[in-house]
């Protein structure tokens, strides 16, 4: 067998027997059973704080050019019915705007909150 075979089938004997052991004993032999490997190694998906807080404004940003990219074609579009004497078509505020998209309530707020 090998030592990686080795070391799967005793974490999984372990990971029966922490099954089995309730409560806080359970929880003392988790750390055992991953040899200490839990918490030390970054994942992939992961990202630091300033990673999280420069994609945030960079969203921001994006959402902010894509508003007032919207805001340029209506008032265009309002400068074409002007000359056809046209009723105006009304510009939605940011958050109207916001409010047509498919975000989450939070990704909404996180938009609107003011940056620091």
């Amino acid at each position: 067998m090998s030592r990686f075979a080795g070391k799967l089938v005793h974490g999984f004997l372990w990971l029966l027997l922490l099954l089995v052991v309730p409560g806080c004993m359970g929880a003392m032999m988790l750390p055992m059973l991953l040899g200490g490997m839990m918490g030390t190694e970054s994942s992939p998906g992961s990202s630091s704080p300033h990673q999280a807080d420069a994609d945030a404004a960079a969203a921001k940003a994006n959402y902010a050019k894509s508003y007032n990219d919207y805001r340029a074609r209506i008032e265009a579009i309002n400068q074409e019915r002007q000359g056809q004497k046209l009723a105006p078509q009304r510009i939605l505020s940011f958050q109207e705007w916001l409010d047509t998209l498919p975000l989450s309530s939070q990704q909404k707020q996180a938009l609107l909150s003011p940056s620091s």
